[in-house]
């Protein structure tokens, strides 16, 4: 239902467009790979204010999550806007692009799905530690966590993993997280310089406590926002040579 709602959404953008700009020869048009990429994004953000309905009440919230995916993608909104108007046009090609967003997203839902599924009896899932999904902005830049020595035990192999949206080069965005063991104490840091799925492992000796923090420095751009979703902290059993897995750079150890 939600997949034919937001087709439908994007099919009436689109017919509602084509009386605003002309852009026939497609030269002005994004690519096809390109227009995948940008339209999955769009979906995304769609289907997340549809189910987070009271946290995008205000146009403005709207608003500022559409323009961090233009902002991501190195377009603007008159560039989409022709695009969608020259696809409206090739509605061959304009179907064969919708087919792909589709199949990505539905991999992606099959992939979160396995994710939650396996070993789910002996996992652990708190969102009571860290939310499913959170907003980073010059106005709250840092998302912080901390797993005490009663909960830690929850957690014998602990995994944190999330997903970013709307990051750019002029933002500083890190992730630290901080594992105290009997006699030592190890921290894992990552610079973040681009939107990826990042994921962190512990490693398998007993913890007294975890802690940590996702930040950005976004003063030089105060408006924008950096999307955290797919937020999961969990147990899980790992190889005892894991540390992390990430489709970026590896975390340094300190």
């Amino acid at each position: 239902m939600r997949k034919c709602k937001l087709t439908c959404y994007l099919l009436s953008f689109l017919i509602g467009s084509a009386s605003v700009i002309s852009c026939r020869d497609g030269k002005d048009a994004l690519s096809r790979d390109k227009m995948v990429e940008v339209l999955h994004d769009i979906q995304l953000a769609e289907a997340i204010y549809q189910t987070k309905y009271n946290d995008f009440r205000d146009k403005e919230q709207k608003d500022a999550l559409i323009q961090g995916i233009l902002d991501k993608h190195g377009i603007t909104q008159a560039e989409l806007d022709s695009s969608l108007v020259w696809y409206a046009d090739n509605a061959e090609i304009y179907m064969k692009v919708n087919d792909s967003v589709i199949s990505s997203l539905k991999k992606e839902v099959e992939h979160l799905s396995k994710i939650f599924s396996r070993d789910l009896g002996a996992s652990n899932v708190n969102n009571s530690i860290l939310p499913s999904f959170y907003y980073l902005s010059g106005y709250v830049p840092t998302l912080t966590f901390e797993i005490d020595s009663v909960r830690i035990y929850n957690y014998p192999n602990f995994s944190l993993e999330f997903n970013t949206l709307g990051l750019q080069e002029q933002m500083k965005a890190e992730l630290e997280v901080i594992f105290e063991y009997r006699d030592t104490t190890i921290t894992k840091y990552q610079s973040l310089n681009k939107d990826a799925q990042f994921k962190v492992l512990g490693d398998t000796l007993p913890l007294k406590n975890i802690s940590g923090y996702i930040h950005i420095d976004a003063r030089n751009s105060i408006d924008k926002k950096v999307l955290l979703y797919n937020i999961v902290l969990k147990n899980i059993e790992t190889p005892k040579d894991s540390t992390t897995v990430n489709k970026v750079d590896s975390l340094t150890i300190k």
